[in-house]
């Protein structure tokens, strides 16, 4: 070293096992580090963080130099000179040819003063000396694969022939050897902690230069969940096609529906007039009716108001009449209480009782008189008596005879009375027979009438006509549906042919991926053949010896071409193959072992066996997308054939539910004719039982009255002839009276003559009694005198209310209540007539009514229609539509069920196309959506109030398109893509099982060197173990499924997209990848593992930590020498290459065991570099150099050990011995 960090000029000989010591601190570690760098390691790795760089530490100017002498394979000595590159940039290299000799890079010397070369001076120097160099090497990479004879990075360097002289030259190795990752194993050497991470990272650095990386996906989460997503929205696209297939057949429906709207809209302007004008002539019709309705009730209630007004003026006649009846009577009744006739009576009587009482006047006065002459008082009292009882007898004969002649006088004129009473009820009963028989004639007509009607009801000619037409619509209708569904059934059958057709294609395009793929991977396996990878024992042979496929290719196995950690070398030539030899011009060479023409060849024929499968695949793919064409259009054409087969079912139901309900009305109104003519009946048997019973009141209320009126008559001339006929009985008793009374007062004269005669004495008890009779007699004479105006009274009212009031009064009465009886009938008949007029213009207005109703309601229903028609688009008619001929009511209802129709259709259209609007604004990726924005865009339409709106329906072509045409070619794009991801991701499963079978490999390797060396006391087993840690990737259980996955869908020829468990298994793989993505170097997917066993227990050490904390440390230290030994081996080779180790930590073992490590390091061909701050210690004496460093001045000072008196007497004595 040339003034680098220990100034002037210092040397470190490291021939055979080397010590520096020194404190803490001093710079032993630093010295060691520069071993590594002389393998090749970078000099920025070796440098801790801390420091400055490399270059500013140990080549600070210049002329600072780190010159490494090393002895060639081939004897010669070499140098490599380490310098600045000058820019501060790094180091540059340079081999040397020669030996080291300190004045190649002295420029002068003064003294103690020594000034030094620089790079470029240096050259010249070797350059006048004429000895071998190189040029100055800045990239450490050109360095190692000199210095290593790595000829796997020679090939992959711009300036590999360069390389190649120069190694052939100035290699460590031999020609036929390299050291290969030798590097990493000294600094894993050196490593003073972290010693098993070390280890484990230099195996990965081991592994990752021979073309182990860490699997790396350029795949993005998003770009596969937006894959994931399309392809699921395009596979729910395929699922729900059945759903879209209706979506189609609802918008031909839709179609087809406004086709019949736009037909039926046609006729309905002209029936819109048509009806306009019925509804008018209805109209008409119905004022007339209700004109003559008028007409009737004012007629009506005319007559019916003159025969109520006669009616109630009969009525108040008969009350008055009855009132003035009831008055006399009452008067009747009065005088009768009055006792008035015999108040008459005794008027008449007066007379006589003043005769009578001037007699008792005469008798007192003769009881009285003393000196009369008796028996001329008895003459004279006799001759009185007879006198005045005389007239009084005559009178009262004459009164009989009068009383006898009015009694025959009132009994004529009773009969006569009696006759025209009876003549005029009888008369009056005859007219109302008459009349009722009329009527009830009239009604029983009627009746019979009605009756026939209800037993001959019928459908009418109309109605049948109008069955008829339906029947024939219906059949018509029938076979329209018939031939529509054998259209269909036609088109389902060539759509079915055309469906088996496309399924053959996909079978065959199937079949051709797969021919597809296999010509793709021969291939592949013929290009890796062409171009093998760097490292690898088939890129060796074709570089090294280039007639292998005639030699060793013949029985090598084919597996073995693609490893890169054979080591391959040339060795000398012979003939024969492990000691046998073999005539190998008997076997063919294998498909892998052949040379590059053949390769070519076979390349060219892969090359066009590959095209000739595309170009097949194309083809099949172009006849796929022309049979989906054509299916498709075979697909419009079954929707289109039962869209139209479904109208006509349905025209042809419709039509069939129009004849239930034509038949059900028909039945209705046949019902509702004889319900009504029932109900005709039953009023005109109401009728005419009303009239009978009418009559029946009426015959009774006249016989009431005829009986009524003549028990009046009766009484009246029974009242009176009994008056006649009781004054001719009181005329009777008076008369006999009277002449009993003259007998009595005759005899009564005599006894008192005889008794006068006889003692002429008076008798005044007689007198008494007779005085009292007179005063009695005068009383009632008195009495009677006062009622003789009452009588007068009583004989004017008799006279005229009585007599001749009353019986006017009674015929008065009888005229009025047959007067009432003969107007109620009339009210009767006229009532009668007039309900009769009344229903029939009821049941005309009702008729018309319910005609001007419906006609309204159907004009009604056709404005609100026309109206709503008028607001919708509707396609123009054809020359192929027709207008329909039905009835209007069946037209309108016709009309009313296509709009329903139509508006569920577009109802449907529109969630349907919303819920594809929805799965595609959040599934789509971005060339889908971006077509359907604009096709979305295209049907945004305005309403009336501004407002934007989708139009549903316009967008339904545009989904047509995307469905049948963008769909499919986005499945094959997506399947495309699908089939890339996934062999991104097998890919990454690939590179990781080959870590693990590479991590396997060397563990079984180093597992085999290992078990050679260094056998330890008290350890009765020790192993090294590299285990692959992949297993435990997250991922990769995931990653594992996945695998299996892309392949079955690999052998499926990738046919179509792959499920969702697939698409599942991608994303949960991705996201675990990305959560615990593998980042730097394979170290993290190996580990090391030490196991001891001591005594009984065994121990398993992973870390650092672990190797500290054991109590076994030492042991633990020796069992990582037997792996470092073991890997030195491997690494080195067939090369006899001496390999420094840079170890730090012999201080802190056992002599014993450093003795074990030195041997076996000597059996191993490696010098032990070692530094341990102890110059005193007995391990210094196994070393062959031995230097210190002086802490203060920065020198490298030789050391020699203690030398022990008895060891030296001892080994005198053996020189001696051998000496004699």
């Amino acid at each position: 070293m040339i003034n680098t960090h220990l100034s002037g000029e210092v040397e470190l000989k490291l021939n055979g096992h080397t010590n520096i010591c020194g404190t803490n601190a001093s710079g032993k570690t630093t010295l060691q580090r520069l071993v590594p760098v002389f393998y090749g390691e970078y000099p920025s790795k070796v440098v801790p963080a801390t420091r400055d760089s490399f270059e500013r530490w140990y080549l600070p100017t210049e002329s600072s130099f780190i010159i490494y002498e090393y002895l060639r394979p081939s004897g010669e000595l070499a140098q490599t000179v380490m310098s600045s590159s000058g820019d501060g940039k790094g180091v540059q290299y340079r081999f040397v040819g020669k030996a080291f000799d300190m004045d190649d890079y002295i420029k002068r010397r003064d003294g103690n003063s020594v000034e030094c070369n620089n790079a470029t001076e240096l050259r010249r120097v070797f350059k006048a000396q004429g000895v071998p160099f190189s040029n100055a090497i800045s990239s450490v990479k050109e360095y190692r694969a000199v210095i290593q004879n790595d000829r796997s990075l020679m090939n992959t360097a711009s300036n590999a022939r360069e390389l190649r002289q120069l190694a052939s030259v100035f290699s460590l190795a031999e020609s036929n050897a390299n050291l290969r990752h030798i590097e990493k194993l000294v600094r894993a050497v050196h490593s003073k902690e972290g010693k098993m991470e070390t280890i484990r990272s230099m195996v990965a650095a081991i592994l990752e230069e021979d073309g182990v990386e860490t699997p790396s996906t350029k795949l993005k989460a998003s770009n596969v969940d937006e894959w994931i997503k399309e392809s699921m929205l395009m596979a729910h696209f395929e699922s729900i096609r059945p759903d879209f297939v209706k979506l189609e057949q609802r918008y031909d429906a839709l179609g087809h529906c406004e086709l019949q709207l736009k037909a039926l809209a046609f006729g309905f302007d002209s029936d819109k007039i048509l009806l306009t004008e019925a509804i008018e002539q209805l109209e008409r019709e119905l004022r007339e009716i209700r004109y003559q309705q008028d007409e009737a009730q004012k007629q009506y209630d005319e007559q019916s108001a003159v025969k109520k007004g006669l009616r109630s003026d009969a009525k108040a006649d008969e009350d008055s009449f009855s009132k003035r009846l009831d008055l006399i009577e009452q008067d009747h009744q009065n005088w009768e209480d009055l006792g008035i006739e015999e108040v008459k009576r005794d008027l008449d009587r007066l007379p006589q009782w003043r005769a009578d009482g001037e007699s008792m006047q005469q008798r007192l006065a003769l009881l009285t008189e003393k000196h009369l002459d008796i028996e001329a008082s008895y003459n004279q009292r006799r001759g009185q008596i007879e006198i005045s009882n005389n007239a009084a007898i005559e009178s009262l004969r004459e009164k009989q005879e009068q009383a006898r002649q009015q009694q025959t006088d009132l009994q004529r004129q009773q009969q006569n009375e009696l006759r025209q009473l009876e003549d005029g009820f009888r008369n009056q009963a005859s007219a109302a027979e008459q009349q009722h028989h009329q009527q009830t004639k009239v009604l029983e007509l009627s009746q019979q009438k009605w009756q026939l009607q209800i037993d001959a009801v019928s459908f009418t000619a109309d109605e049948r006509q109008q069955v008829e037409l339906l029947e024939g619509r219906i059949e018509r209708a029938f076979s329209q549906s018939q031939q529509a569904e054998n259209g269909l059934e036609q088109a389902r059958r060539e759509e079915h042919k055309l469906n088996q057709q496309r399924q053959q294609l996909q079978q065959q395009l199937t079949q051709q991926r797969l021919v597809v793929e296999q010509a793709q991977q021969q291939w592949n396996a013929i290009d890796e053949l062409r171009f093998p990878k760097d490292n690898s024992l088939l890129k060796f042979l074709r570089e090294e010896q280039p007639d292998w496929c005639n030699s060793i290719g013949k029985v090598i196995r084919p597996e073995l071409l693609s490893r890169n950690d054979l080591k391959p070398v040339v060795a000398a030539q012979t003939s024969g193959l492990y000691g046998i030899a073999l005539e190998l011009d008997r076997v063919d060479p294998p498909e892998y072992a052949q040379d590059e023409a053949q390769l070519a060849s076979r390349a060219e024929q892969a090359r066009l066996k590959l095209e000739q499968a595309r170009s097949a695949q194309a083809e099949l793919e172009s006849d796929i997308d022309k049979q989906q064409s054509g299916l498709q259009q075979q697909a419009e054409v079954v929707i289109r054939a039962n869209t139209q087969y479904q109208s006509d079912k349905a025209s042809h139901a419709r039509l069939l539910d129009e004849k239930r309900s034509l038949l059900q009305s028909q039945k209705a109104a046949l019902s509702d004719r004889k319900q009504q003519a029932q109900q005709q009946l039953k009023q005109v048997q109401q009728e005419l039982a009303k009239l009978n019973s009418q009559y029946r009141t009426f015959v009774d209320e006249l016989k009431g009255q005829q009986l009524e009126a003549r028990m009046d008559k009766e009484s009246f001339w029974q009242e009176r002839i009994g008056n006649i006929e009781l004054q001719l009985s009181q005329f009777s008793a008076d008369l006999s009276s009277r002449r009993e009374q003259k007998k009595t007062e005759l005899s009564e004269c005599e006894r008192w003559y005889q008794a006068e005669l006889k003692d002429r004495g008076v008798d005044d008890t007689q007198i008494i009694e007779l005085r009292e009779q007179i005063q009695t007699l005068e009383q009632r004479i008195i009495k009677v005198e006062n009622l003789r105006d009452k009588v007068s009274d009583y004989d004017r009212w008799f006279a005229t209310a009585f007599s001749i009031e009353q019986p006017k009064l009674q015929t008065q009465l009888n005229i009025a209540k047959q007067e009432i009886l003969s107007l109620d009938q009339q009210l009767a008949t006229i009532e009668r007539d007039f309900k009769t007029l009344r229903n029939e213009l009821k049941q005309a207005h009702g008729d018309n009514d319910r005609q001007l109703s419906q006609s309204r309601e159907q004009l009604t229903k056709l404005t609100e229609l026309l109206s709503a028609l008028a607001k919708l688009t509707l396609p123009g008619l054809t020359a192929t539509d027709t207008v329909t001929t039905a009835p209007l009511d069946e037209r309108l209802r016709d009309a009313d069920e296509q709009l329903k129709q139509r508006e569920q259709h577009r109802s449907v259209i529109k969630e349907q196309v919303d819920s594809f609007d929805s799965q595609i604004g959040h599934k789509a990726g971005p060339e889908l959506a971006a077509n359907w924005e604009q096709w979305r865009s295209e049907c945004i339409e305005q309403s009336d109030n501004g407002v934007a709106r989708l139009n549903h329906i316009k967008l339904v072509p545009s989904l047509r398109n995307l469905m049948n045409h963008l769909v499919p070619q986005r499945i094959e794009v997506l399947r495309g893509l699908g089939q890339t991801y996934g062999m991104e991701l097998e890919g990454y499963y690939a590179i990781l099982a080959d870590i693990d079978k590479r991590i396997g490999t060397q563990s079984s390797r180093i597992t085999k060197e290992v078990s050679g060396e260094l056998t330890l006391d008290g350890v009765s087993g020790s192993a090294v173990k590299i285990r692959s840690k992949i297993g435990e990737l997250e991922f990769w259980d995931e990653l594992k499924q996945f695998s299996a996955a892309h392949q079955k869908w690999r052998d499926q020829g990738f046919n179509d997209l792959p499920g969702e468990e697939y698409a599942q298994l991608l994303r949960r793989t991705l996201e675990v990848i990305g959560r615990s993505a593998l980042t730097g170097s394979v170290s993290k997917l190996l580990e090391i593992e030490l196991r001891l066993r001591e005594g009984n227990s065994d121990l398993v050490i992973r870390t650092d930590r672990q190797l500290n904390e054991s109590s076994s440390h030492g042991m633990a230290y020796l069992i990582l020498c037997k792996f470092l030994l073991a890997f030195t081996r491997l690494l080195r080779g067939n090369s006899n290459a001496i390999i420094h180790w840079p170890i730090d930590e012999l201080g802190t073992l056992h002599h014993g065991n450093v003795k074990k490590i030195f041997d076996a390091c000597e059996n191993n061909r490696i010098a032990v570099l070692g530094a341990f701050p102890n110059p005193e210690s007995d391990v210094l004496s196994l070393f062959n150099n031995r230097y210190i460093i002086n802490k203060q001045t920065k020198q490298l000072q030789v050391v020699q050990p203690k030398v022990s008196p008895i060891a030296a007497r001892l080994a005198k004595r053996q020189l001696e011995e051998h000496s004699a």
